[in-house]
């Protein structure tokens, strides 16, 4: 069995998974073991809703870790990672537009990626590459 090419598109959106997954990962365990991050996230972003950070952080270091896998599973081409892609994208923007709702507006731009990698895995020829 020959293993079919990557098109470039796919390994680059498997590569933003990847890096997507790290900084998410790496946000969500900062947030639930250094106290001192609340005070961090609270200059950055002061309309932050402070209270809902440990939930924030909890969910951003599940997402990151199946992004993370995700991401590799893009690199390979692995059929079953097509619907985990469009899973995590719609995680993804249901948790961006959270974050908006609670004050952190430059999350949006994430939220248009994450539409656009959506759009672009229900495209035929992604479809196609992935699940035939």
């Amino acid at each position: 069995m020959s293993e079919k090419k990557t098109p470039i598109l796919i390994a680059l959106i498997g590569v933003l998974f990847f890096i997507t997954g790290i900084i998410c990962f790496v946000v969500g365990i900062l947030g639930l073991v250094l106290p001192e991050f609340e005070d961090i996230i609270a200059d950055i972003l002061p309309d932050f809703d402070i209270g809902a950070l440990q939930t924030s952080a909890i969910v951003n270091t599940i997402v990151g870790f199946i992004s993370m896998i995700v991401g590799w599973g893009f690199l390979k081409g692995w059929s079953v990672f097509w619907y985990l892609g469009v899973i995590v994208s719609v995680l993804a923007l249901i948790m961006e537009a959270y974050n908006v709702y609670l004050g952190a507006y430059p999350t949006i731009g994430l939220i248009i990626v994450n539409l656009f990698i959506l759009l672009y895995l229900f495209s035929p020829k992604v479809k196609t590459y992935f699940l035939e």
